[in-house]
């Protein structure tokens, strides 16, 4: 964990005068800035920080500061003297797209343009790096946390260059043991599913990427949010189009999306394409939650859930009240939800009387008990 304390204030002598600025053939008027301040960055982000201002930020001052500043005509204020200014709007527009129009010859000629490719491409290199440094410290933080709250990462299907699949496979994850995190092995049982297909031309490959689905292995109810590609150990934003919520409810399969983006294409140069002649693929699901187990899910219809209908109402339902207990009776089951669950689990006195339900059934009734402490 890197954590410094970075607050460097810097002044200026304050002359009343005005500067010239060109940005192409425009002349604006711009005051001198009376101080400079970069403020703390997150512990995460100290490193992409540290880059940015040794490396980023003297770049673009000297070759974009014409127009890229606080009141100057360029979109985004990223070269602007005050790094604080600067730095914000750096990482909103990306260091990706910045570095594209820095190396572009028609973007503004001579301050732009491919003499500074070499600088680019190391920054652009050492920035890559550091980014996944940020990625890994921001899921330690949470993992340490809550690892429920962390993206879960599956490991990586591996294919070598010379046996890549001729036609399209399935590729199946068991999110109870195939993820990079170990805190997180077991939480979910779960299958995480794509087709993936590859596609050689020339000198470019292509990936095929389809119907992602994930299936419980168990009863449960989740909510999980958005699933994002991973190429080679890198997150490829650009590719992915899976950015839904899907409410995976039972142990059906549930498509992760929907008819208008079933399938995404990316296409890389060939050689690009391999790290130590292979290929890698990974998933995340940027976040998994529980749903609420309800009283109308225990009642009810679906044999995943219905606990209290399968088990219990013959006894405790309206035709007869052992016990004095209806569980038909909304409000009389909630009152007693805490010795439901716990006739439950007696192995004394069980609750059906013919023994211990599964695990899992018992589980479903906790959660609903947890509910309602939370209300």
């Amino acid at each position: 964990m890197i954590k410094k304390r970075m607050i460097f204030l810097a002044f200026s002598l304050f002359i009343p005068t005005m500067t010239f600025q060109s940005c192409g053939n425009q002349f604006v008027l711009r005051q001198p800035a009376e101080s400079e301040i970069i403020l703390q960055p997150k512990s995460c982000d100290a490193e992409i920080f540290e880059i940015f201002i040794s490396g980023f930020h003297p770049f673009l001052k000297t070759n974009c500061g014409t127009c890229h500043y606080d009141g100057g005509r360029g979109v985004g204020r990223f070269a602007d003297r005050n790094i604080s200014i600067a730095w914000e709007d750096f990482r909103s527009m990306s260091a990706e797209a910045i570095s594209r129009n820095a190396i572009n010859d028609e973007h503004r000629p001579p301050q732009t343009g491919k003499q500074h490719r070499p600088v680019i491409t190391d920054l652009l290199t050492r920035w890559t790096k550091a980014m996944q440094t940020k990625q890994e410290c921001e899921i330690a933080l949470q993992l340490s946390k809550n690892p429920m709250n962390a993206p879960f990462i599956t490991t990586e299907k591996e294919f070598k260059e010379n046996e890549l699949p001729t036609s399209e496979v399935r590729l199946t994850w068991n999110l109870a043991q195939d993820l990079k995190n170990e805190k997180q092995i077991g939480l979910i049982p779960a299958n995480l599913s794509i087709n993936f297909g590859v596609t050689v031309r020339n000198d470019k490959i292509q990936l095929n990427i389809r119907q992602p689905t994930i299936q419980l292995q168990s009863a449960d109810a989740l909510k999980t949010k958005n699933l994002w590609i991973h190429i080679n150990g890198k997150k490829v934003p650009e590719i992915t189009r899976y950015l839904t919520e899907t409410d995976v409810i039972g142990t059906q399969e549930v498509s992760l999306f929907n008819q208008n983006n079933s399938s995404v294409i990316y296409e890389l140069p060939y050689q690009s394409a391999f790290v130590n002649q292979s290929l890698k693929i990974s998933l995340e699901i940027e976040r998994i939650e529980q749903l609420p187990i309800t009283y109308e899910m225990l009642v009810g219809t679906n044999t995943t859930f219905n606990v209290f209908a399968r088990r219990c109402v013959s006894c405790h339902g309206n035709t007869r009240q052992d016990g004095g207990l209806n569980l038909l009776n909304q409000d009389r089951a909630q009152l007693l939800a805490q010795t439901i669950l716990f006739r439950m689990r007696s192995r004394n006195r069980p609750m059906p009387p013919a023994g211990l339900l599964p695990d899992s059934e018992i589980y479903l009734v906790q959660r609903w008990v947890n509910g309602l402490k939370s209300k």
